[in-house]
């Protein structure tokens, strides 16, 4: 299990994204963010790996959420993976509103930033990252490298 979280530099208000994810794809999502919006705070990754024991991760996950009081987007890597089902549990657990996506991306990631920028609270977040994830994803033409220039 790996956590990467500036627990030191929580800014209150500004609402948390926590990436959650099997592996190391958490973590890498992080890295390529940071890359694009350097010192980014209220930004953490949480990762499970094999042989970690859930019960643990469930723990960490909480502190998260208790780090930004409740005001946090989850991303959890897909739907019906542990990272998902702990955050599942976590809800019902807690009786507490969750707003995240089940599945995440860089774009993802890079709208829920720009999207607290604008002061918007975690469900409009969680709305307009999916949304923007959904528009973040472009066929690629292979056939003709012209047809690129065609638009």
């Amino acid at each position: 299990m790996r956590i990467e979280m500036e627990w030191e530099q929580v800014v209150p208000k500004l609402p948390g994204i926590v990436l959650l994810s099997h592996g190391s794809a958490a973590l890498g999502i992080l890295e390529s963010v940071r890359l694009i919006y350097p010192e980014q705070k209220n930004l953490a990754a949480l990762t499970l790996d094999m042989g970690d024991d859930t019960e643990e991760f469930y723990r960490e996950m909480e502190k998260l959420y208790e780090a930004f009081q409740g005001n946090c987007i989850f991303f959890a890597d897909f739907n019906g993976g542990t990272p998902c089902n702990q955050l599942r549990i976590f809800q019902i657990r807690n009786k507490v509103q969750i707003f995240g996506a089940l599945g995440f991306s860089i774009p993802m990631v890079l709208s829920a930033i720009d999207s607290r920028r604008e002061g918007l609270g975690p469900e409009e977040i969680a709305r307009r990252a999916m949304e923007d994830g959904h528009d973040g994803i472009q066929g690629l033409c292979m056939e003709r490298m012209q047809c690129c220039e065609e638009d």
